[in-house]
């Protein structure tokens, strides 16, 4: 994350590996020559401004330092470092959502200030469950540059924290391409909150 984190921050953060985990967004970005209009997902207006003062009021309600790891904010606990693993194929990752419940319930994509056009996949415990488009399951089984998981804090009802709490992680995945694989190392998925990807 390239800052050093208070271990008090971190142990705060931490409690999040506790809670359920009820969504899981799979963000796709840095997409070179990839026709995001033509996916077949929903083109989705993003408020930077507003995501920032939400996360920020969440902060404070948690007694959180927002920009402990990064000068943007947030609320979540890093559990894969940006840089920790190179090279990424995902194609055990759906399988093993579908194993906790979790479904593909919607997708969009959004311009996303210095990232460009962004995929935001939606798998969730809750809602009907829909088709990946075509378009994107090829997408989906590239090699991707770098993976970075967040582990967040939602609250069930934004308006009051004594509603309760869910996990909702976050899986960023950079600069797909379609370069072979030499050889695949398998991250130990042994551990409720690891996922399984290949290294390539």
């Amino acid at each position: 994350m390239g800052q050093v984190v208070d271990r008090t921050e971190e142990q705060k953060r931490q409690t999040i590996l506790t809670k359920s985990r009820q969504t899981v967004i799979i963000k796709i970005m840095a997409l070179k020559g990839v026709k995001v209009s033509q996916l077949g997902l929903e083109k989705k207006e993003r408020d930077e401004e507003g995501i920032y003062a939400k996360r920020a009021t969440e902060a404070e309600k948690r007694g959180l330092d927002f920009q402990a790891y990064r000068p943007k904010g947030d609320t979540g606990y890093c559990v894969v470092s940006k840089g920790e693993y190179k090279g990424i194929r995902i194609t055990k990752l759906l399988p093993q959502l579908k194993s906790l419940g979790l479904k593909y319930v919607s997708g969009h994509w959004q311009d996303v200030p210095g990232k460009g056009p962004v995929l935001f996949l939606n798998f969730s415990i809750s809602g009907e469950e829909v088709a990946v488009p075509d378009q994107v399951q090829r997408i989906l089984k590239m090699r991707f540059n770098d993976a970075v998981i967040w582990a967040n804090f939602r609250y069930s009802d934004s308006e009051d924290p004594s509603k309760g709490q869910y996990r909702l992680d976050t899986i960023n995945l950079a600069a797909p391409d379609s370069s072979p694989a030499a050889w695949q190392v398998v991250i130990p998925d042994d551990h409720p909150n690891t996922y399984r990807m290949d290294v390539i």
